[in-house]
C-alpha cells in the first residue's frame, strides 16, 4: 500500500471520529449543559491524558535522534505560544479583568502550540514513513518534550487565569465569598499547580526513568512496563489511540 492510500486512511478515520463528535453535540445527542460530558471530561483530563504523559515521559528512549530538529521545532512551538499568548492578553479584550485576558490568552496559545502528537502525530507518521524510516522517534521527541515544558506551562498558566478570575470577581463585589489577600491568592495558585495530576505525572515519570530497572534497554530500543502494568497503561491509554 502506497503512504497516499495510508495517510488518506488514517485522516479519513480521525476526522470522521472528530465529525462523529461533533454530529452528537449538535443533534443533541450528547448535550455538554445538561453535564452529558462531565464525566467523560474528568475521565480523559484528570485520568488518562496525566497516565499518557506519564507513561510518554517514563519509556522515551530518543536513541540516535537528531536533537537540532527538536530543537527547531521546539523553538518555534514556544516563539508562536508566547507571541500569540502576548498578543491575545494585550490586545483581545483589553478591556476585561486580567484573570479573564489570562484564560483567554493561555486558551488561544494552547491551539497553536498543540500539535496533538498522540492522536494524530503517531498514526500519520506510521502512515507516511511505514517501516521505512523511524520518524516516531521525532513525533515521541516532540511529544516528550511537550510533555515535560509545554504542557506544564499551560497548566500553570491556566490555574494563575482562573486564581486571578476568580479575584477580580470577589474585588468587584461579584463573589464576596472568594475574597483573598495577595498572599492566600499566591499560595492558592502554588497548591493547586502542585497538585495538578499532569505535573505530578510529569515528575512521577522522571522519578521513574531514573529507575535501575530501565539500564538494560539499549539505545534507541523502547521501554515497556512490566505486566501487567503495561496491559493497564494501554487500557486507559485507548482514548488516545
Amino acid at each position: 500500500t502506497s503512504a497516499t492510500v495510508r495517510l488518506f486512511s488514517t485522516l479519513l478515520v480521525t476526522f470522521f471520529a472528530v465529525g462523529l463528535g461533533f454530529a452528537t453535540v449538535h443533534l443533541k445527542f450528547i448535550s455538554p449543559e445538561r453535564g452529558d460530558t462531565r464525566g467523560f471530561g474528568f475521565f480523559i483530563g484528570q485520568v488518562v491524558f496525566p497516565c499518557l504523559v506519564f507513561k510518554t515521559v517514563a519509556t522515551a528512549t530518543l536513541g540516535n535522534v537528531d536533537l537540532g530538529v527538536l530543537l527547531a521545532c521546539t523553538l518555534g512551538k514556544a516563539a508562536v505560544m508566547a507571541i500569540t499568548w502576548c498578543s491575545t492578553f494585550f490586545f483581545y479584550q483589553s478591556r476585561s479583568p486580567k484573570g479573564q485576558r489570562t484564560l483567554n490568552a493561555t486558551v488561544f496559545a494552547t491551539f497553536v502550540m498543540a500539535s496533538n502528537d498522540f492522536a494524530i502525530g503517531f498514526p500519520v507518521g506510521r502512515a507516511l514513513y511505514a517501516e521505512q524510516a523511524n520518524m516516531e522517534i521525532y513525533i515521541q521527541g516532540n511529544a516528550l518534550i511537550g510533555s515535560l515544558l509545554f504542557i506544564p506551562i499551560v497548566m500553570i498558566l491556566f490555574t494563575i487565569g482562573g486564581a486571578l478570575d476568580k479575584h477580580d470577581k470577589a474585588t468587584t463585589g461579584l463573589d464576596e465569598e472568594a475574597r483573598e489577600g495577595a498572599l492566600q491568592l499566591i499560595s492558592n495558585i502554588a497548591l493547586k499547580v502542585a497538585l495538578n495530576p499532569v505535573i505530578i505525572m510529569t515528575l512521577l515519570g522522571l522519578v521513574v526513568k531514573a529507575l535501575p530497572i530501565f539500564e538494560d534497554a539499549h539505545d534507541g530500543a523502547p521501554i515497556e512496563f512490566v505486566y501487567p502494568i503495561s496491559d493497564w497503561f494501554t487500557l486507559v491509554a485507548s482514548p488516545f489511540a
